[in-house]
């Protein structure tokens, strides 16, 4: 087989139709990017099959319609023909060429042809399975394919292996299998649903059938007597009647007793629900108490450990302050000995001393008699020296004090000024200071205040809690009973409308026709259903219309037919039918209208009843004669005024007939009909919209009691927070206090200190005002005595220098009885020294001693005092303990008593959940009976309107003679109802749905076993499948393995190249990984090659699948764009060994592999965004 042929047309950016024509060999397509030319081998991936837009390069499959250009309009189809030659029968089909159309619209719509015939997908995908060139296959080499080999999942390179094994449809037939097996399983469940649900019938509808046969023979007697003694029938619902009523009584006395038992256990759990309430706030209150005596008891253990830790203390330092006794007493000792030793040595040196003292007295005494004479000479000397230098300098100072007295003045008023500045900046301060200091009182006041108004606000939110408690306790009270008044209406409402839904109260055979749902287009309702009366009037339009409100209405004579004709041929009994197109209204004449205008006559039935405007001609012609009054004397007040009226009836339900005729009393227990039971129905479920409406509100009241308790709680919370963080601030405020009244003191000893220096600073500038003012007068004076004062020195100092010259002498005599004599004083000032320092050590031992001896009595009284500060605290945590374990107990006795209440809570409201489900249960059944006894009632209306419909009467019928004795007909009659009435409620279809069931029940047990047979057919099916694919699977692998080593070796000219199973046990599943080790490198994982590298053992492995099992034809997409000269052109030589077995179109750009093609097709792009072959050229053969 080989590809001949391939026709695009609207496919992708092919707008217009292109043939391509394909021969043996190699066939390239080439063009620039962007041109089209891989168009082509996605149109072969859709023709055959492709269902995934995202392969074919787009988001849906719309996508591969040409969707135009600037110039050139979109198509509205894509269509693609692939021809092949089938000459081989390569194909499972019997045609020598196989030409494949798949079209596509834009409207989603798609097509499939072979050879020109429509087909299905799948009939074309199952052409090309196993054969290479499906979806799955390997005929189509692109990136796809690559990317797969290379990908890291080894289950994608698994898949091209399936392909080539051959498994693709046994895994695409395993999964249909599996398909069916599930669906196959959800049958199996369904049937057994269904087969559960018949034997559940079965048993029970065959007993039914079995006394529907027994009915209708027994009916068939029975309905030949009752034409005689409808009389007697009359009596016999009397007394039935009469029996019903009693079990009515029996009944209501039971609820009676249950409502009072409901009652009790109502208030019972009301009560309950008070002292729980009150144990609960005893119980909070003592587990607060306990929280602020646990809190007293942890104080007081703190308060012992403190003071436990201060006796440690102060033990620890009696016992330092001994030794240190011991020690200084030690030290005493030693000072005193060290004492005598130096006083010792002091004696003799100053004996030393003396001796040298007498020495050098006599040199001092012959030195002194000189210098006596010298000092008195130098004394004069000096005298007029001082004189005059003392004249001098006060010259000098006189003249340096004027000098100098501008400089001094201003230096002092400009410390003065400094000294002013600086007090000024002082007071400043200082007045800052104290504006910080109410700045900083403000806000601790404000703190303060902010503290108390939380406090205040948490005593009150606490207190609103409480009271929100309260409430939220109080509402949900009443939701419980909101809700209980809900439950028990709903029940009631659900009983009713389950009556009304079962058509209870009607005959049998109109609740068979109203629940028969093939009817239902012949079917508009009974009377009850489309009446609406006004409210009070039920019993009235009951009485009126009697057994006419089970009559059908029905929109035409023939669907009343073809219902009448369903009732005989199921024999389901009798009905009276309202075909719409055949009723007349009967109304009083405008005259009799205006005899109703008097007092106590409400009106027609059909103008006071409402129904929808195209059920009023079937009003009328029921009520439209009958009149409804107020009570009886205005009944009989209009009959005599009234004729040809059908009858009057009152708000009570009596009845007056146009012959005078009155039926009317009193009934012991009221039953409920049809129209009263919708007037319940409504009633109630208005009832319940309000309770739910209440429910609600409830719930939303207590929900924001709740929020509001949840806000509290929130901002108690806060609070709390508030307070910690003010008290803490006030704290910070006071120690700021405190270091602004340390700055202000220290800034205001300053400013005094600063102004009472500069009041020095300025009486010293008024000082030197003065000075300068004698200094001047004195600097005159001084001038003239300078000469005299010179001269008289002069001499002085010329007698001194004769007289130094002698006591030279006399001094170097005495110099050396002096060294003598210091250096014995220096020994003994030694000793005086250390003599002082000894004395010193001693006065401070005794200091020390005297100091720690006071420490010691002050720690004992410190000691004992603790002491009894420690007994106090723990007699008082003992107090404490005992008042908490006695709290405890009372609080376990709560928690005790809360929990009994609880219990007896729960046992009262499930005893009143099943007193209320038992009178439940007893409303129903009362209701039931009810509806029985109108039943009766209405049937005994029936039979006399029976009667009167036959011109007959009931008197006169009880009257008619009969040839059979009445005793014996009125046994045989009596007889034959107990036996009917023996057996209960008759289904009239029973027999026929008894069959039905039974036939239904066979079918589907037979089809069950065919289920289960096919079952185990197809899981048979899976495991041979399964057989043949790991077969298949593992003989294929090894094959391909051996073709990719030796081609991988054969393209890289060296090196080795392997596959291996990632489960080796589980061949059905495993994956598949490449190890490839190209020349010189070592072996490795596939992705761990370069790009090249990769490639080209991604092409080794494709071509080895193909080695194993060849296909007609392989197209080439752009596989060699990754590899290099060297390597393309061993592709190239690859391409032409295949080339003479297998047909190849590649889609290239590379020049090696343009060459090596026998033909070439040349694809470029219009300027209309179309793509179109340009060009052909086939190498020449031969």
């Amino acid at each position: 087989m080989r590809l001949k042929r391939l026709e695009l047309v609207g496919f992708k950016s092919f707008a217009n139709r292109v043939c391509l024509e394909f021969g043996r060999g190699i066939t390239a397509i080439v063009g620039p990017n962007g041109s089209g030319k891989s168009n082509i081998s996605d149109a072969v991936r859709w023709v055959l099959g492709e269902q995934s837009a995202r392969t074919l390069r787009g988001q849906k499959m719309e996508d591969v319609i040409f969707s135009g250009s600037d110039g050139k309009k979109p198509l509205g189809m894509a269509e693609v023909q692939l021809t092949l030659d089938n000459s081989e029968g390569f194909l499972p089909i019997d045609f020598s060429e196989v030409t494949v159309t798949r079209r596509v619209y834009r409207s989603g719509e798609s097509e499939f042809l072979i050879n020109g015939k429509q087909c299905r997908l799948r009939d074309i995908q199952d052409l090309f399975t196993d054969t290479g060139l499906g979806r799955e296959g390997y005929a189509i080499i692109g990136q796809g394919q690559i990317d797969a080999v290379l990908s890291v999942r080894s289950q994608d390179r698994r898949v091209v292996l399936e392909e080539t094994a051959g498994i693709i449809k046994y895994r695409l037939r395993k999964e249909a299998a599996l398909q069916k097996i599930e669906q196959t399983n959800q049958d199996l469940v369904r049937v057994a649903d269904i087969l559960g649900e018949l034997d559940q019938r079965l048993g029970p509808l065959q007993k039914e059938a079995e006394k529907t046969r027994r009915y209708q023979a027994l009916g068939e007697r029975l309905l030949l007597l009752e034409q005689d003694y409808y009389g007697l029938e009359l009596q016999r619902l009397a007394r039935s009647r009469a029996q019903l009523e009693e079990e009515q009584a029996e009944l209501q006395g039971v609820a009676g007793t249950l409502a009072q038992e409901q009652g009790q256990l109502e208030e019972a759990i009301a009560r309950l629900d008070q002292r729980l309430h009150q144990v609960t706030t005893d119980l909070e209150a003592g587990q607060a108490r306990q929280f602020q005596l646990a809190e007293g008891q942890n104080a007081l253990e703190n308060t012992v450990n403190v003071k436990a830790e201060r006796q440690r203390n102060n033990a620890q330092r009696l016992q330092s302050l001994a030794s240190l006794s011991a020690s200084k007493d030690a030290q005493l000792e030693d000072l005193q000995g060290q004492r005598q030793t130096v006083l010792a040595q002091l004696e003799r040196a100053l004996e030393k001393c003396e001796e040298a003292a007498g020495a050098a007295d006599q040199a001092a005494h012959r030195l002194k008699e000189r210098q006596d004479a010298r000092q008195r000479l130098r004394n004069q000397l000096e005298e007029a020296k001082d004189e005059f230098f003392e004249f001098m300098r006060s010259l000098t100072e006189l003249r340096n004090f004027q000098r100098n007295f501008d400089k001094d003045e201003q230096a002092l008023t400009r410390q003065i000024k400094g000294k002013e500045e600086e007090a000024s900046a002082c007071a400043v301060a200082v007045k800052q200071l104290k504006a910080q200091v109410e700045e900083i009182k403000a806000l601790q006041k404000a703190e303060e205040e902010k503290k108390a108004g939380a406090k205040a606000e948490e005593v009150a939110l606490r207190q609103k809690a409480y009271d929100l408690r309260q409430r939220t306790e109080g509402e949900k009270e009443k939701l419980r009973h909101i809700q209980a008044k809900s439950t028990q209406i709903h029940a009631r409402l659900t009983t009713l409308r389950e009556l009304d839904g079962d058509y209870e109260g009607y005959s049998a055979s109109v609740k068979r026709l109203m629940q028969e749902g093939r009817h239902r287009e012949l079917i508009l309702g009974t009377v009850a259903d489309v009446l609406k009366v006004p409210q009070g009037l039920e019993l009235a339009f009951e009485v009126a219309l009697g057994s006419a409100l089970q009559n059908i209405i029905t929109p035409s004579e023939g669907a009343a037919e073809t219902l009448i004709q369903w009732l005989k041929d199921k024999n389901a009994g009798r009905a009276t039918f309202l075909p719409l197109d055949a009723m007349r209204p009967s109304r009083f004449t405008p005259a009799q209208q205006g005899a109703l205008r008097m007092p106590g006559v409400l009106g027609t039935g059909d103008d006071l009843a409402e129904c929808e405007e195209r059920f009023r001609p079937v009003i009328q012609s029921l009520l439209g004669r009958t009149v409804i009054a107020e009570d009886l004397n205005s009944a009989v007040a209009l009959r005599r005024r009234l004729q040809q009226f059908s009858r009057i009836v009152t708000r009570d339900g009596s009845v007056v007939y146009p012959s005078g005729a009155m039926t009317g009393g009193s009934q012991t227990t009221r039953t409920s009909g049809l129209l009263s039971r919708k007037t319940e129905i409504s009633k109630l479920e208005e009832a319940l919209e309000a309770q739910a409406k209440a429910e609600k509100e409830q719930l939303q009241a207590i929900e924001e009691l709740e929020t509001a308790l949840s806000s509290i709680g929130k901002r108690l919370q806060e609070l709390s927070e508030q307070q910690v963080a003010g008290q803490m601030e006030i704290q910070r405020l006071t120690q700021v206090l405190e270091q602004l009244s340390r700055d202000i003191a220290r800034e205001e000893q300053q400013h005094s200190g600063l102004l009472q220096e500069a009041s020095q600073l300025d009486q010293a500038r008024e000082a030197l005002l003065a000075q300068a003012e004698t200094a001047a007068a004195q600097v005159e004076r001084e001038e003239a005595a300078e000469g005299e004062h010179r001269r008289a020195i002069q001499e002085l100092e010329e007698e001194l220098q004769e007289l130094e010259m002698e006591i030279e002498a006399a001094q170097d005599q005495l110099t050396q009885v002096k060294v003598q004599l210091e250096a014995a004083k220096g020994i003994a000032e030694n000793f005086r020294m250390q003599l002082t320092a000894i004395d010193r050590q001693v006065d401070e031992a005794e200091a020390a001693l005297s100091e720690a001896k006071r420490e010691i009595e002050e720690l004992h009284l410190a000691q004992a005092t603790l002491a009894k500060e420690i007994e106090a605290a723990q007699t008082d945590l003992e107090l404490s303990k005992k008042s908490r374990a006695d709290l405890s107990a009372k609080i376990e006795c709560l928690r005790q008593e809360r929990d009994q209440i609880q219990d007896q809570l729960k046992a009262h409201n499930n005893r009143l959940k099943q007193v209320s489900s038992e009178l439940t249960q007893i409303e129903r059944k009362l209701y039931r009976n009810e509806s029985e006894l109108k039943l009766k009632a209405g049937e005994e209306e029936r039979i006399s309107e029976l009667l009167e419909e036959r011109n007959l009467r009931p008197a006169e019928v009880r009257a008619r003679e009969v040839t059979r004795p009445k005793g014996e007909l009125k046994k045989a009659i009596d007889e034959l109802r107990e036996e009917i009435r023996s057996l209960g409620m008759v289904n009239p279809g029973a027999a026929e749905e008894y069959e039905q069931v039974k036939e239904r029940h066979h079918f589907l047990t037979m089809q069950m076993d065919d289920l289960n047979g096919a079952k185990a057919q197809l899981h048979k099916a899976i495991a041979e499948m399964d057989e043949i694919c790991r077969a298949k699977f593992q003989e294929t692998f090894a094959q391909v393995r051996a073709e990719f080593s030796t081609l991988f070796t054969e393209l890289f000219q060296g090196g080795k190249a392997d596959l291996c199973l990632t489960e080796p046990d589980s061949p059905l599943t495993t994956g598949i990984e490449v190890v490839a080790q190209p020349p010189g490198k070592k072996l490795q994982n596939l992705l761990l090659l370069s790009g090249g590298e990769r490639a080209l053992t991604a092409i080794a492995l494709l071509f080895a699948i193909r080695r194993v099992k060849p296909t007609p034809f392989c197209i080439l997409d752009e596989i060699d764009a990754a590899l290099d000269e060297a390597n393309l052109n061993r592709f190239a030589r690859l391409m032409r060994e295949f080339s003479e077995t297998t047909q190849l179109l590649t889609i290239t750009h590379r020049q090696a592999t343009m060459e090596s093609a026998d033909a070439l097709y040349g694809v470029t792009m219009t300027d209309e965004a179309v793509s179109q072959i340009i060009s052909v050229r086939m190498k020449q053969e031969g």
